[in-house]
């Protein structure tokens, strides 16, 4: 199916005008989402009845339909999520221009790229852009909401328990995931007005987080939280009149979430979408007695995380909440600067024993932290001390 795509864009560039192509995109668009709002509830409802009353060959004949509805579905989120990532490449065309102006330069024995080459990939980037178009003109977003409910959680549980077919449980889960990565890209790439507006993204968010909470399984539960949190960083951005009115309905339930949950990746997300949130409530409301909720809970993982890199993230989200002077009053009512000089000697001591095994994007934030830390310390116990908190 890729392969069938990537030729239609292939031959519309190289067949149509900029009128055609822009009916061509529409056409295409329509055929993703169509893909996208693929009925896979009452698929997978016909399939349960069958599972009870059918022969095993009719059986399987409805799983490998529904495996197919699913990979179908799968492919159509993917593609839409890559098409929005290859329109935040447009900034990338300035430095090959520049670079034009050495082309001249070039020995025989270089590679010069043509300019036929550079426009076929500028061509192809102006269909990307006009494809995108199409696709939030066709309300994409609400879309790929629809592919996703409790019902299909209800539909992983069952076949994982009752029906124990792996292959479908596969497709299952590589569906939700394809769709929750595309709804992030959806929250990063596009504009407010095409999210619903500042109440759209609350209710995304509000919906994520009963799928978290519903969700019992570790890999779907990263990928929601995934989405939570690029959702959480768009609204943070606003200053939205009800942020903290929603933060104060929802944030114990996000916190009850990070304690609970046993997968380290997903542990990270929910850090940095508590992170975003009390960064927010610190720059329009210091006195918010939720930040001290959020320094408990920040300190705890970064404590008790057996994970040199998760201590890391949380210690780094310290850090940015409690950045301001106007702060200082949770930190010393959670005895933050004391517990943290006792921390500093087993974190540099976690650095030895396993930074080597982090990656490197893991890496990166341990080495931020490891050179910050002494510095928050000294920096908060002056401040503290001079504003006589």
């Amino acid at each position: 199916m890729k392969i069938v795509t990537c030729s239609i864009l292939y031959n519309v560039l190289q067949t149509t005008n900029d009128c055609g192509a822009s009916e061509v995109m529409g056409m295409i668009a329509q055929l993703f989402l169509a893909a996208v709002e693929i009925d896979f509830c009452s698929a997978f409802e016909e399939l349960v009845t069958a599972s009870k009353d059918t022969k095993d060959h009719e059986l399987k004949t409805k799983v490998e339909e529904l495996k197919f509805l699913l990979k179908s579905q799968q492919v159509a989120l993917e593609t839409v999520a890559n098409i929005f990532t290859v329109t935040d490449s447009d900034d990338e065309w300035d430095d090959v221009e520049s670079c034009e102006e050495t082309d001249s330069e070039a020995t025989k024995g270089d590679v010069v790229l043509k300019d036929s080459d550079m426009d076929c990939e500028k061509s192809l980037s102006t269909l990307s852009t006009m494809l995108v178009s199409e696709l939030t003109s066709r309300d994409a977003v609400t879309k790929v909401l629809a592919c996703f409910n409790l019902k299909d959680l209800m539909a992983l549980e069952f076949v994982k328990n009752c029906m124990c077919n792996e292959p479908l449980l596969l497709c299952l889960r590589r569906k939700f995931q394809a769709m929750l990565g595309c709804l992030s890209n959806l929250v990063f790439h596009l504009e407010l007005d095409k999210l619903g507006g500042e109440d759209g993204l609350v209710n995304l968010f509000e919906w994520l987080l009963c799928l978290a909470n519903e969700s019992e399984s570790k890999s779907i539960l990263f990928d929601i939280t995934g989405a939570m949190n690029s959702t959480v960083r768009k609204i943070a951005s606003l200053n939205h009149p009800r942020l903290l009115e929603i933060y104060n309905t929802h944030l114990t339930s996000l916190l009850n979430l990070g304690r609970n949950c046993s997968d380290c990746l997903t542990q990270a997300n929910v850090v940095r979408t508590i992170s975003s949130i009390g960064c927010s409530i610190a720059k329009s409301n210091p006195a918010e007695p939720q930040l001290l909720m959020i320094a408990e809970f920040l300190f705890r993982v970064a404590s008790e995380a057996e994970l040199l890199w998760i201590s890391a993230e949380a210690l780094d989200a310290i850090f940015d909440v409690f950045a301001e002077d106007d702060t200082n009053h949770v930190l010393q009512k959670f005895q933050m600067v004391e517990k943290m000089q006792r921390l500093l000697p087993n974190f540099l001591q976690k650095c030895r024993e396993q930074k080597k095994s982090c990656n490197g994007e893991q890496r990166l934030i341990v080495s931020t932290v490891q050179s910050n830390f002494a510095r928050f310390i000294s920096y908060k116990k002056s401040s503290c001390v001079d504003k006589k908190i």
